[in-house]
């Protein structure tokens, strides 16, 4: 199951996308999930699914890859994604001042750069059938070639289809990939304008930013920009989360506060929304109340009040190649302070993904 929707009339009606390696098809059922029957093929994997209802008229709109699939009255219309666009990143929706759905969409290289399609960020007021680019007056605010400037995500808000808001990253010229810049770009007049309400450098946070602890461990390039945005119905209240942090808006870009974490003291303490993978919890004999914490990409934790609250463990005295993991840890029973531990730049060690295609004379 790739997308799914709820009838906004009837939650017992749901719409879903899905797929095998063959093909993509909209399945529909009408009793809360229990059954479901085939309404027809879609040309491409399904990022989101909307219905908007005008008049009696009632209207699914598959959102793909390839553009906008519609089904209506039994019809079905496929509208392509805009010249030179390969495939979407993302789809939003909002009703427009006439109740039909404008669509907004991002293009282009992902977050690793493999996709050779035209970069963008695109808006339809008539379901798809035609779009509009909207991303030259972002582009204006960099000193940097057109063609390094990459969206990730984009999101209107759902009861003003002029507000919207996409995720950038301005890549650096060399080395390459390196971003430059990044962060979250605003609309309210329809993606005339743009104002850049979050812009990280690569090593400072943008004014507004109120992060936890993750920017001034490791700083702003570690998250990277958003790759997903939620907007609230008054505009103003956006989450965005990136490779570990979740972030909250109130006041439309203005402050983002970091809420994966919060300050107790001289250290932190989670919310719960933590995204790493905990290897092992470790008590040091000598010190009854230190304990630590091997993780994956955030290296070692301490804590020195019985795990109350939590520190970075490899700020110092750890080679810069190796504080992205800590995979184990031991302490020398005999010699307080002495401690052993298994660490390196290479994360998530041993699932194939990380052995596959290169060898390991590089991993250090």
């Amino acid at each position: 199951v790739e997308a799914l929707a709820v009838d906004p009339e009837d939650s017992d009606t749901l719409y879903a996308s899905m797929a095998d390696q063959e093909s993509s098809s909209l399945h529909i059922s009408q009793d809360r999930g229990a059954t479901w029957s085939e309404a027809g093929g879609l040309p491409s994997r399904a990022l989101r699914i909307f219905i908007f209802k005008k008049g009696a008229l009632r209207t699914v709109y598959a959102a793909c890859l390839s553009g906008i699939t519609t089904l209506e009255n039994g019809v079905w219309r496929h509208h392509p994604t805009p010249d030179g666009v390969r495939s979407f990143n993302a789809v939003t929706a909002a009703p427009g001042a006439d109740g039909s759905p404008v669509f907004y969409c991002a293009s282009g290289p992902g977050w690793n750069g493999d996709d050779k399609s035209v970069a963008g960020v695109f808006v339809s007021r008539d379901g798809g059938a035609s779009w509009r680019k909207l991303d030259d007056p972002i582009a204006a605010q960099f000193e940097t070639p057109r063609s390094l400037l990459l969206f990730q995500t984009v999101e209107a808000c759902p009861s003003n289809a002029d507000i919207a808001y996409v995720s950038y990253k301005v890549r650096a010229e060399k080395p390459r990939g390196k971003p430059q810049y990044m962060g979250v770009a605003k609309t309210t007049d329809g993606g005339e304008n743009w104002d850049l309400v979050w812009k990280d450098s690569t090593y400072e946070p943008s004014q507004g930013m109120r992060d936890a602890w993750m920017n001034e461990r490791f700083g702003p390039e570690w998250g990277e920009n958003p790759f997903t945005l939620a907007v609230g119905k008054d505009g103003k209240l956006v989450y965005a989360s990136d490779f570990g942090r979740t972030l909250r808006t109130t006041d439309g870009g203005g402050t983002w506060v970091g809420v994966y974490s919060k300050k107790m003291g001289t250290g932190w303490t989670t919310t719960g929304l933590d995204m790493t993978t905990c290897y092992g919890v470790h008590r040091d004999p000598h010190e009854p109340d230190r304990l630590w914490i091997d993780y994956t990409d955030i290296g070692a934790f301490v804590s020195d009040d019985g795990g109350a609250t939590w520190n970075s463990g490899t700020a110092e005295g750890v080679p810069g190649g190796w504080v992205n993991t800590t995979y184990w840890m031991l302490f020398d029973p005999d010699v307080k302070g002495r401690v052993w531990a298994v660490m390196t730049w290479i994360h998530d060690l041993p699932f194939a993904k990380m052995w596959r295609g290169i060898g390991v004379a590089h991993y250090n």
